[in-house]
């Protein structure tokens, strides 16, 4: 049950967040004013992957520019932060064993003078760096290294040797320096990684058409640019009208032949909302020949009358987090969290007429979503599916078997850890360490509303230290809203119900840890890398405001 204290907090912080909508932006640029976007306009293109670099003779060899770029989304032309000039960065392939060498170029402008001096503001929007979100890999010197800072006007070498023995699977970059990773997530900083090999070997994969699917959130404001946090936390995106958009896209048009298996790569490049996917058949009786009647068709359509479609295609999932569950679950909704991945096999119907079904956003209730408020139906995609019967096969357990990720942790050895999310009026020290009692910030110039992980805000002065080569169960709970928790570096275990019921275990990354619910508990292995990285809720805009903890594995 929430406390009196949080639901003042978040009515609070709601509030907060309308007004800063209505009184900021009051003349909006024409094409972005916070209105419903028209699909019949701007939904239906073919839907496109993003372009891709592939590794040669073991090396991927790229540079990523970081410069503003004009894009235009449904009608708005806007001023974003981008890699490449485009709304996704290129998906990196590669293999076990490969080194990537990315020149991160950063071109924006200098980064304006600071007011006051606190790590946990969001500050520095210029300033970035890259992250390999899910790669197990060294976070030391010019690797996976979230303490760097790449300032404007500068260039940084990164070269990340992924093992020989590294999981092949879905992973993503994205920038990730503390103070600004939301705003430039946002923007669209973000790309694809994938490791190849693996489950792409596997009988009734190998072959199939992959689409490759980054969900994005980005959140411009009526003047078409993201240059500060107003438009983050609850009761924004909803009313802002924006559409989740998937490599860029406002609900692409997807092909399938009757009876075609495809192999779906979906991530959630996002901070704003759960992403619930879903596949509904659109009408039973007749097609549209014309595509403007029928995006006029979808756009007519309540969010209720969306949720009223059957559900019509089960998408049967292979790995959660790029990470092979030796398995196949069947499921009529998958849930993605922000930095959540999963790969799905779906089957398209035999068919004696072309036919269209939804991808859809499935509907939940307020607490059950990311910001906890109602989230309603949303169309993500058309699915178009040809006449005929391909007579594909899908994967079963028998052939993913041989392709489970990681081995179940049975002994624990390590000091166990225990991550508390929690929202509270706090004064903190230098350290990040807060009093456990609540302030008045009105009385008190020390005390304010502070992000925290078990009573702490991030702070360069503090770290965990588990040791090298040990195994250990850490417990995550939240004492305020819902947050996805999110290491680096190395994965963890989790249980969780299958869709027969049962518990079963699967390995992740990114967590979603619900308020109020009973402590998660999960374990994980700390190998082969020493060095410092973090932990830290994946609503980003909350770790740029504190919620964040360095972890340093030690020998």
């Amino acid at each position: 049950m929430k406390s009196r204290f949080t639901t003042l907090a978040a009515t609070a912080l709601a509030a907060l967040c309308a007004m800063a909508i209505a009184t900021a932006e009051a003349a909006p640029k024409p094409g972005c004013a916070y209105e419903p976007i028209d699909l019949e306009r701007y939904g239906g293109a073919k839907f496109a992957a993003p372009d891709e670099v592939r590794s040669r003779n073991g090396m991927l060899a790229l540079t990523l520019t970081i410069d503003y770029s004009t894009q235009k989304i449904a009608g708005c032309e806007t001023r974003l932060r981008t890699y490449n000039g485009k709304l996704v960065g290129p998906t990196l392939r590669v293999k076990p064993g490969d080194t990537m060498r990315i020149r991160l170029d950063n071109r924006l402008p200098p980064n304006p003078p600071r007011r006051g001096h606190d790590p946990n503001t969001p500050h520095d929007f210029n300033t970035t760096n890259l992250h390999t979100h899910g790669l197990w890999v060294s976070p030391l010197g010019n690797g996976d290294n979230v303490t760097l800072r790449i300032e404007p006007g500068t260039r940084f070498d990164y070269e990340i040797a992924i093992p020989a023995d590294h999981p092949p699977g879905t992973f993503w970059y994205h920038a990730h320096v503390h103070g600004s990773t939301a705003l430039q997530v946002s923007s669209g900083m973000a790309g694809l990684i994938i490791i190849e090999g693996g489950l792409d070997e596997a009988r009734h994969i190998a072959g199939v058409t992959q689409r490759l699917m980054v969900f994005q959130q980005i959140s411009y404001n009526q003047q078409g640019v993201i240059e500060n946090y107003d438009g983050f936390g609850p009761n924004t995106w909803g009313p802002s009208h924006r559409q989740t958009t998937i490599n860029g896209q406002i609900v692409p048009t997807i092909g399938m032949k009757g009876g075609e298996v495809q192999r779906w790569r979906m991530v959630h490049g996002g901070v704003r909302e759960t992403i619930s996917p879903t596949i509904r058949r659109f009408e039973a009786a007749a097609d549209y020949a014309d595509q403007e009647a029928l995006y006029r068709a979808l756009g007519a359509l309540t969010p209720e009358q969306v949720s009223a479609l059957p559900r019509a295609i089960p998408l049967h999932e292979i790995a959660a987090d790029g990470l092979a569950f030796g398995r196949v679950d069947s499921w009529d909704v998958i849930e993605l969290q922000p930095g959540y991945r999963s790969d799905v096999m779906v089957k398209a119907p035999a068919v004696a007429r072309r036919t269209t079904y939804l991808l859809t956003d499935n509907a939940l209730p307020g607490e059950e979503g990311l910001l906890g408020e109602p989230e309603t139906e949303r169309i993500l995609a058309r699915i178009v599916v040809e006449p005929g019967d391909a007579g594909d096969q899908l994967p079963t357990t028998r052939d993913v078997a041989p392709y489970l990720a990681h081995q179940p942790i049975d002994r624990l050895d390590g000091e166990p850890q225990s991550v508390v999310f929690n929202l509270a009026n706090r004064q903190c020290d230098v350290t990040g360490k807060c009093s456990p009692r609540n302030c008045n910030p009105e009385t008190d110039p020390n005390c304010s509303f502070r992000f925290m992980i078990s009573d702490r805000t991030y702070s360069t002065l503090y770290s965990r230290a588990p040791k090298l080569g040990t195994a250990a169960e850490w417990t995550l709970s939240s004492m305020a809203a819902n947050h996805p928790f999110h290491i680096h570096v190395n994965p963890f275990q989790v249980t969780r119900v299958g869709p027969d019921g049962r518990n079963q275990i699967v390995w992740k990354d990114t967590l979603f840890v619900r308020q109020g619910a009973a402590p998660v508990k999960v374990r994980t292995r700390y190998e082969r890398y020493i060095g410092t990285f973090v932990i830290h809720c994946h609503i980003l805009d909350h770790e740029d405001q504190g919620m964040m903890e360095l972890v340093t594995i030690v020998n």
